[in-house]
């Protein structure tokens, strides 16, 4: 019986196939852990188990506990302790792993893993206070903190660091800190370069610990000076040049003319470049040695004089005689040159005052002057009127062709004449303002499209004319999109129903109303997901010219998929 007992112990003891580790979900640097190590056969416990383990990591830095032989009195479980010493790059953390091997056969073993996160009492960054602008050659200061990965100060921190410029900065020799510091310092650094500085600050012993990746800071150069004038005044439709200069000897010139919304319309790199136009022109000087620029604006202005004022003595001819205009300021303007389309200068050509004999079976003399600004010399050329003639007046509505409901537009006809008379009609909007004057203010009501209706009648003359406005109205959502749930893996496809024209639809991934991220837009009612791997929330902006609407929010919920389990 003792023999059969020794037998039944040896067969136990080499029955174990694999170990099972387990280690803790996480872990922190240079604390210690407890794990457990089992002997496993199958998938049980070989309690009879006494063979030598041994322990390796993926932390080149972890302390492990040294080979362990298990006894009988383990049961095939033994707990351990060790400690990581290395998370992640910078203030990431890591997944780190254990393994456990049998030392008289290797293919007994297992593996686990835990993530690591850096210790609060170790530096893992450097935060810098620097100033926003500095002058060039000028010594700024800027303060060094040394920060844990929560970005905490560490007053205890006593290492070295080192500065590294990246344009030609001059910056401090390495330091190490004191205890005095508290865990910041204060230095001295020197741009060399114009435009912008930009430095950063490592641990000398370890390049991943490091600062200063977005302190980039504007260096001017006061010593440099940009000067910008033209030579305008202009008159319009003409050309100015455009002079600039520095007080320095500078290697580059470039002129721009900027919108509000920052579009050049006029780009130029010569140093005095003709322009055709009125604005604020800015120069921009630069001088590559010292990667210095200055800038300077100067704003070409048009003349713009008074146009001729001319009356005439009818505004609609609808019997016989002649048509009649004077300037009344005509001091202000020389050669004079009158001509009439549908009529004849029949006396005052070249003065102030000129008549005009209608041509026979004419329905329209239409005036014009030319003339030049006495002050500015400049072109002010002007058609005067159109004038009806006969009882074949004419007229025309002047409306924008579409139209948003419920917004208010303007229309107008030609001035009929002293004594004209304006009648106005609508159909589906309601005229808001100007009725019986030429020019009227309407809303659309939104039930259809507008048509205005104007007749202008002047003693015997008269005429009428009808416009049609296309009205769109603004979005309305009448189905909202639905929610669903799908497979691990798969798309979904949500739809949007809404009423209005000419319809647009942005598909957003968010909560209604967060427009962070743009996933879809088209003139489709209908979004086709990617293929997702998490419960995803979308929902729908519908617009058009008038407007839009939100819809409310559709979670796509997905099923959940398989769990990866750590392998031995």
């Amino acid at each position: 019986m003792k023999l059969l007992c020794v037998l039944l112990v040896a067969v136990s003891a080499n029955a174990a196939t694999s170990l099972d580790v387990e280690l803790p979900i996480g872990a922190t640097t240079g604390v210690a852990f407890n794990f457990t190590v089992r002997a496993l056969n199958g998938g049980s416990t070989d309690t009879a188990y006494t063979g030598t383990v041994h322990f390796t990591s993926d932390d080149p830095k972890a302390v492990l506990p040294p080979d362990y032989t298990f006894v009988p009195a383990d049961a095939g479980t033994h707990t351990f302790s060790a400690t990581m010493n290395s998370a992640g790059p910078g203030i990431q953390t890591a997944s780190h792993t254990v393994t456990a091997t049998d030392v008289a056969n290797s293919s007994v073993h297992g593996i686990d893993i835990t993530s690591v996160r850096w210790n609060d009492n170790v530096v893992r960054q450097f935060a810098l206070s620097v100033p926003s602008a500095v002058d060039r050659t000028v010594p700024y200061q800027v303060e060094v903190r040394a920060l844990n990965a929560s970005s905490v100060l560490i007053p205890s921190y006593t290492g070295t660091i080192r500065f590294l410029a990246s344009r030609q900065e001059t910056v401090p020799a390495d330091y190490t800190f004191t205890s005095a510091d508290a865990g910041r310092h204060t230095f001295s650094i020197t741009a060399n370069l114009g435009t912008f500085s930009w430095f950063t600050v490592f641990q000398a012993d370890d390049n991943e610990v490091f600062g200063g990746l977005s302190n980039r800071i504007d260096v001017r150069c006061p010593e440099l000076t940009a000067m910008a004038s033209n030579s305008g005044p202009a008159c319009p439709h003409s050309q100015a040049l455009l002079f600039g200069s520095a007080n320095l000897p500078v290697d580059e010139y470039a002129w721009s003319l900027l919108t509000p919304s920052g579009h050049a319309l006029f780009e130029s790199n010569l140093q005095n470049p003709t322009v055709g136009a009125p604005g604020t022109f800015l120069l921009w000087v630069h001088q590559q040695s010292d990667d210095c620029s200055a800038t300077a604006q100067t704003t070409v202005t048009v003349h713009t004089p008074d146009p001729p004022q001319v009356t005439l003595s009818a505004n609609a001819m609808c019997g016989p005689g002649n048509l009649r205009a004077t300037i009344t300021n005509a001091s202000e303007f020389s050669s004079l040159n009158w001509s009439a389309a549908g009529g004849t200068i029949a006396s005052g050509q070249g003065t102030p005052s000129v008549e005009i004999a209608p041509d026979s079976n004419a329905t329209l003399i239409r005036l014009s002057l030319g003339a030049t600004g006495t002050s500015s010399g400049c072109d002010a050329s002007r058609s005067v009127a159109d004038v009806p003639v006969g009882g074949s007046m004419t007229t025309a509505i002047s409306t924008p062709p579409n139209s948003c409901a419920l917004v208010t537009q303007s229309a107008s006809v030609a001035d009929g004449g002293s004594g004209a008379v304006y009648a106005w009609t609508i159909a589906h909007g309601t005229i808001t303002g100007g009725a019986g004057t030429r020019a009227i203010q309407y809303v659309a009501d939104g039930t259809g499209d507008v048509t205005l209706k104007a007749t202008v009648t002047n003693g015997g003359c008269h005429a009428s004319d009808s416009a049609v406005v296309s009205i769109t109205t603004k979005p309305e959502i009448m189905k909202q999109p639905q929610g669903t749930t799908i497979a691990f893996g798969r798309s979904a496809t949500l739809a949007v129903t809404a009423a209005g024209g000419g319809l647009r639809y942005r598909w957003y991934e968010g909560q209604s109303g967060d427009r962070a991220k743009l996933v879809s837009i088209s003139f489709d009612p209908f979004f086709t997901t990617p293929a997702l791997a998490s419960t995803t929330s979308y929902w729908a902006e519908v617009e058009n010219d008038c407007g839009s609407e939100e819809s409310r929010t559709a979670v796509v919920a997905v099923a959940s998929g398989k769990r990866r389990a750590v392998g031995h």
